[in-house]
């Protein structure tokens, strides 16, 4: 709908803006594979190494076809006949920004790039990050600059949002297991989401670490002056989330521990003692993962900073 007949590049009209539309909210709030259910499906506390059993790519149809749009957009099959010229595919991508939202490559590698540890990968999972990472990589070698502002927009709005949650979440924990066990969802969700884009494409965790005022010289010249001051002794937004993160996690005396009740834990647990048994089970599972995720970031993190 960009291109022409004759492939020559052409403003995207109204329906290709629609279709961007379509797929960024898809991206957005399709719920993810590593989300834990409620209401009794995430009964197990896993132990190190252990695995939660996750939904998969292949098991969603809807999933594989939206994946399929944007590899081919992204020119990852570009030996394929038919497929349109690698400046042609970048003039599409910057014409409908579909990247250009802040959320929108966090959101497609949560959701189609499968975190695993403590066990050998299945050869499914292997081929969906390579193909996940082959994607973020010909986006960035396509779009550099876009996809470098919409990660700036992004990290430091987060950071400030993650540290004044963790200022209240005392407060949250003493109202009660279902509004901590929310704020865990979310920062589940944060941490998470980073962590698939640290993992499926080094260039992309470099640049996430950036903070907003760095400007990126794209022709290469700029990667050593940003790696200088990637030196300078003042800890960058995502790495002092992820610490702090980790810290209010593992301290038992932890902002985010599980020690004492709420306000309305103590009726709850008197009056439904299997429903209270169940959320406070869920809030421990979540601060596992917590837990594995913020190690696993911190130390992909720690790499690119180096």
């Amino acid at each position: 709908d960009a291109t022409t007949t004759r492939g020559a590049p052409r403003a995207a009209s109204p329906n290709g803006r629609g279709l961007v539309k379509a797929l960024q909210s898809f991206l957005c709030c399709k719920s993810r594979p590593y989300e834990l259910r409620r209401e009794g499906e995430a009964t197990h506390v896993p132990q190190d190494g252990e695995q939660l059993p996750a939904r998969g790519v292949q098991d969603d149809l809807l999933l594989r076809r939206v994946f399929a749009v944007i590899y081919r957009l992204s020119g990852a099959d570009a030996k394929e006949p038919g497929i349109p010229a690698a400046h042609e595919r970048a003039h599409i991508l910057g014409a409908l920004e579909l990247f250009a939202v802040p959320s929108a490559l966090l959101d497609f590698c949560a959701l189609y790039y499968p975190l695993v540890s403590g066990s050998s990968p299945s050869p499914q999972v292997l081929e969906q990050q390579r193909l996940t990472s082959s994607v973020v990589d010909n986006l960035l070698r396509m779009n550099e600059q876009a996809l470098c502002r919409a990660l700036h927009k992004f990290v430091r709005p987060t950071h400030d949002n993650v540290l004044l949650l963790l200022e209240s979440a005392s407060s949250v924990r003493q109202q009660g297991l279902y509004q901590f066990r929310t704020l865990l969802d979310y920062l589940l969700d944060v941490v998470t989401s980073i962590s698939a884009v640290a993992h499926a494409s080094a260039r992309a965790a470099f640049i996430a670490l950036l903070e907003a005022d760095f400007r990126v010289d794209l022709s290469g010249k700029g990667k050593q002056r940003a790696s200088s001051e990637l030196a300078a002794p003042r800890e960058h937004a995502l790495v002092a989330m992820v610490s702090k993160l980790y810290e209010e996690v593992t301290l038992p005396s932890g902002c985010l521990s599980m020690k004492g009740d709420g306000e309305r834990d103590a009726g709850m647990r008197e009056s439904n003692k299997q429903e209270f048994a169940l959320v406070e089970n869920e809030c421990l599972v979540r601060l596992h993962l917590l837990e594995h995720r913020c190690a696993s970031l911190g130390g992909a993190l720690l790499c690119q900073s180096a």
